[in-house]
């Protein structure tokens, strides 16, 4: 009778039964490893999904709800609430914490701030009771209290002596940017922004050139704002205030705070000095100028009267500099033909002007600076429009003399838009 054989040892494995029995066991844990495995990869793949339709937050601060988009505020509405979703005129924006943003993004002051609270401007459709939501991509800064009142105390510093009013305008000029690009105003390209811009130099009047250091310059930026990234940054220039693309072209504007709300102010001339030059003799002279204009089939224009009464001798001449006899264009004027040699720098061209109203009581207190009602006037077409309608001419003792027609005048000329009457407007405004 033969030897028996003994079983080999291979590892742990003291015998076949055993071995193929681990053999099942390892088979059996790849499998699982392996489904693992492929559930982890899905899950990644989702969230890879769920963070690219929102990239410009991240998606844990969705999930964790310090930040939530439309669409989830319109879900707890629909869950919460009475089960209707209501007007889509009345969608709430996306609101994010400003250190969930995955995006660097300008705000009032430099990098929008960790506390703050950022508004996503969107908009929706609605198709067989599908709700569609659209984003223009427009993130806004809100402050917190303390962050405001941190900024308001550094401001304060650069600016001995002046108040919560002049901070409150200051900063109201973000709000101006970011209700411009909501109504499709973009950035310039760095060859179109203004010419000391472009140079590199920031000109006090009462020095010498500076250069600019180039975080200063608001070349590679999304600033519409052209003269500064930032409410604590010095002023490149003390021209227009805003520089932006509108329907293909590259436009100038100003922004003004504090009008009374049914008209706006529009400076036609400044530093005006010498005959004619009074309110009286103005209105009159304004008025027959005019008719005459409009009994010939001549439609009167703001520019077409001052250049007639320039020509009568019922106006001074154009001047150059602010001293002496003369006229100069004033803001709504500055881009008329008659003025181009005043203004050779396009940055003193205004084409447009945005009035951005806040009730007088608030203008003083925190958070004045975010307006109520917004006007924006296209400068060339409020001056056409103004020969021909009621407006009250008047000279003020500093030189200017304004117009102040009626906002609704303005409207039904095609020369004004009340920007808050636009639901996208009104989504931002908190």
């Amino acid at each position: 009778m033969g030897k028996r054989r003994r079983p080999v040892k291979r590892g742990k494995f003291t015998s076949t039964e055993e071995m193929s029995s681990n053999i099942f066991d390892d088979l059996e844990g790849e499998y699982r490893l392996s489904l693992l495995m492929d559930e982890a990869e899905e899950e990644i793949r989702q969230r890879n999904i769920a963070q690219s339709v929102h990239p410009e937050v991240k998606l844990d601060a969705l999930i964790d709800g310090t930040s939530k988009t439309t669409e989830q505020q319109i879900a707890r509405r629909l869950v919460f609430g009475d089960g209707k979703l209501g007007r889509v005129a009345s969608l709430p924006p996306d609101r994010f914490r400003g250190e969930d943003l995955r995006v660097n993004q300008l705000g009032i002051d430099g990098q929008i701030k960790g506390d703050s609270t950022v508004f996503g401007g969107t908009t929706a459709q609605i198709a067989d009771d599908v709700v569609t939501i659209n984003r223009n991509n427009v993130l806004t800064e809100y402050l917190s209290p303390e962050t405001e009142e941190n900024l308001f105390q550094s401001w304060s510093k650069l600016h001995p002596g002046q108040d919560r009013k002049l901070f409150n305008a200051d900063v109201s000029e973000y709000y101006g940017q970011q209700m411009l690009r909501t109504v499709g105003a973009q950035p310039v390209a760095d060859n179109d922004r203004s010419e000391k811009v472009q140079r590199g130099i920031r000109k006090d009047p009462n020095s010498a050139p500076e250069q600019l250091p180039l975080n200063q310059s608001t070349r590679g930026t999304d600033r519409l704002v052209e003269n500064s990234v930032g409410l604590l940054s010095p002023d490149i220039d003390l021209s227009g205030d805003f520089r932006f693309m509108m329907d293909g072209d590259v436009r100038v504007g100003d922004h003004q705070t504090g009008q009374p709300r049914d008209t706006v102010r529009l400076n036609l001339l400044k530093a005006a000095s010498g005959p004619g030059t009074n309110t009286r003799e103005l209105q009159q002279n304004w008025g027959l100028a005019a008719q005459r204009m409009a009994s010939v089939g001549s439609s009167p224009t703001a520019s077409k009267i001052i250049e007639s009464l320039v020509r009568q001798d019922k106006l001074p001449s154009i001047k150059r500099g602010s001293q002496g006899r003369g006229i100069r264009a004033g803001k709504a004027m500055s881009a008329d033909p008659m003025f181009v040699d005043q203004n050779r720098e396009s940055q003193f061209r205004y084409d447009d002007i945005l009035f951005a109203h806040t009730d007088e009581k608030l203008r003083s207190e925190p958070r004045g600076y975010i307006p109520s009602d917004v006007v924006l006037v296209d400068a060339r077409k409020a001056g056409d429009a103004i020969g021909g309608m009621p407006s009250d001419i008047i000279y003020s003792h500093q030189g200017s003399v304004n117009a102040t027609p009626k906002i609704s005048d303005l409207i039904a000329a095609g020369a004004a838009k009340r920007l808050t009457d636009d639901p996208r407007i009104k989504q931002m405004l908190p």
